[in-house]
């Protein structure tokens, strides 16, 4: 019976793809639009989990790093789980003084625009918020090339022409059944990020198939910090604070047994208890009310540790109880290399050298 229906699920997957095929020559040939805007796409074939925001963070780190004011780094996302179905946009040149919350923008880019606080363009209509943006860019006289787009979960998104096409692809996860489209799209993409292979025994069989599709191929670097929540503020501690200890983890993100793997493998902390939600999860108080249940029960030492993500989720509902020895991690997926084909990429665009 297994087999009979992993037969039938495999021939309903290549009609499937067979469509997103055809669906994407179709966009690229008659409805693909070009706007005067250097636009990187950064994005996945796999469903959740491949490091793609980890190695945004990364992008707009290093961006400004290397001088590129934040009103000029814009981020365009469809704004997933995000309430509200209208268009928004965050910038410098509209006049909007409130503090947007996590209902408004969505668990990622609510955590994104807490940290770096850069431009955004969200909601469904990708295209209609490019154009309003760029309307804005000339009524205040702003020098379009100046801007550099992320667009963010962008590989499927072709109504939009980018200068650079970057895939996240997640190679332990590679021999999943289920795919956003076909492997093949690989050849689509001018660079192919690889990302948590760490702990597979042998890539060599995933390898050889993927360059046989694309041969700009990177393998990223990750780069973990750990801060301490103290006096409503996060404090950059050291990999000794919580090198070894036991931990108790809260965490809604796409790969969780990753991110368990790297806490005991690389930080030899030692897990009680995790309280693990889907991705994108919104918290409620019956969330913490089941923790703190479980801290009251615990006599041992023990430490608290969320990712990022949650930490923003969970900042104004968690108890004073868990702010003792509350932790966060924040992970960034790095190829120094492929921000250099991107920052050149954007520099001779905005020198008129393309």
């Amino acid at each position: 019976m297994k087999k009979f229906l992993l037969k039938v699920i495999k021939k309903f997957l290549k009609l499937y793809y067979l469509g997103v095929e055809l669906r994407n020559q179709i966009i690229k040939l008659t409805l693909q639009k070009s706007y005067p805007l250097f636009i990187v796409s950064v994005g996945n074939i796999q469903i959740g989990g491949t490091g793609k925001t980890p190695f945004i963070k990364y992008l707009i780190n290093e961006l400004l790093q290397h001088n590129i004011k934040k009103e000029d780094i814009v981020l365009i996302s469809r704004g997933y789980r995000r309430k509200g179905n209208g268009e928004l946009i965050i910038s410098k040149y509209i006049k909007d003084a409130r503090n947007f919350s996590l209902e408004e923008l969505g668990d990622e880019n609510y955590m994104l625009y807490k940290q770096f606080k850069i431009e955004f363009l969200i909601g469904k209509n990708r295209r209609k918020n490019i154009e309003d943006y760029i309307s804005i860019l000339k009524e205040n006289s702003i020098d379009l090339k100046n801007k550099i787009i992320i667009l963010d979960d962008g590989f499927q998104h072709l109504y939009i022409k980018r200068e650079i096409d970057i895939l996240i692809f997640n190679l332990s996860r590679a021999d999943s059944l289920f795919y956003r489209e076909e492997l093949f799209a690989i050849r689509r993409a001018d660079i192919v990020l690889l990302t948590k292979y760490s702990y597979l025994k042998n890539t060599t069989r995933y390898l050889e198939y993927i360059k046989k599709l694309n041969t700009n191929i990177f393998f990223s670097e990750e780069r973990y910090l750990f801060f301490k929540y103290e006096k409503k503020d996060l404090l950059k501690v050291k990999i000794q604070s919580i090198y070894g200890k036991k931990a108790i983890l809260i965490a809604a993100i796409g790969d969780v047994s990753y991110l368990k793997n790297i806490l005991k493998d690389k930080f030899k902390i030692v897990i009680i208890k995790d309280f693990v939600y889907r991705d994108h999860y919104n918290y409620t108080e019956k969330d913490i009310e089941k923790i703190e249940k479980f801290l009251n029960l615990i006599n041992d030492d023990f430490i608290i540790i969320t990712t990022m993500k949650d930490f923003y989720k969970l900042e104004e509902i968690i108890t004073d109880n868990m702010k003792k020895d509350f932790y966060v991690i924040d992970y960034l997926i790095e190829n120094k290399e492929v921000f250099n084909i991107v920052f050149k990429r954007f520099l001779d665009y905005k020198n008129g050298r393309v």
